[in-house]
């Protein structure tokens, strides 16, 4: 009699001792996936909001006679970060800084005057590299959707043009390329101002930028560039 009494203790034993590993790991796990929920929650109900800003851009109206440039071949990139605070679900106040490219190509007509008359080039291009912050919002149309949120940012920067080129592309009576490059052009002016938009679903938006001030100063009297430009950016 003494074995099944043996037999019965230690498969008892056994699966008391299973059992508990078993309630041992399902606590692991709980506590596990308390951990991680609480590091997303975490996350979303942060106060701060910080993205990195994609864009590219094309002036979609024209220059003022004179100054007419090639809208298919002119373009705008963008590179930035806009940091927020959260005051509510659905608004965000903060700052905006971006690095914009412009790249102007000239129109050949016998009308031109910018900046120049000449108007046999094979290519002429006007290029600004500017360096931009100021104050951003964000309304957040769907605050409960943290990956596909429908969102506007609004926008005013001050612009300075950190540098500026003209250049030229022409060709020998050989067939040689000849290119003339001028850099920090007297005639731009060194700081502008802009407001720009963001309307986007998660990470893609539909961008605009207005300029709010001229390119080229007062008493050069030049044609101004195309001050509206529509892109897409992407918001990370």
């Amino acid at each position: 009699m003494k074995y099944p009494a043996t037999i019965f203790l230690s498969i008892f034993y056994f699966f008391s001792v299973r059992s508990q590993t078993v309630l041992l790991e399902r606590e692991e796990d709980g506590i596990m996936d308390s951990t991680f929920s609480s590091m997303f929650d975490e996350e979303k109900n942060s106060s701060w909001i910080t993205n990195s800003v994609y864009g590219i851009g094309f002036p979609v109206t024209q220059s003022v006679a004179g100054g007419e440039i090639e809208n298919e071949h002119s373009i705008q990139l963008a590179l930035g970060s806009v940091n927020m605070y959260q005051i509510a679900d659905f608004f965000a106040l903060g700052i905006g800084v971006t690095y914009n490219f412009y790249n102007y190509r000239l129109e050949q007509s016998p009308e031109k005057i910018l900046p120049n008359a000449y108007a046999e080039n094979n290519k002429e291009t006007i290029r600004l590299n500017c360096l931009q912050f100021g104050p951003a919002m964000r309304i957040n149309f769907t605050p409960r959707k943290y990956s596909k949120a429908v969102m506007l940012d609004l926008g005013a920067d001050v612009v300075w043009v950190m540098g500026s080129n003209h250049k030229t592309w022409n060709e020998n009576a050989d067939g040689s390329e000849i290119k003339i490059s001028t850099r920090k052009l007297p005639y731009t002016e060194k700081f502008q101002y802009m407001g720009y938009a963001r309307f986007g679903i998660g990470a893609i938006a539909l961008y605009g930028s207005y300029r709010l001030t001229d390119v080229f100063k007062e008493a050069y009297n030049y044609p101004e560039l195309p001050a509206l430009n529509i892109g897409v950016a992407f918001i990370l």
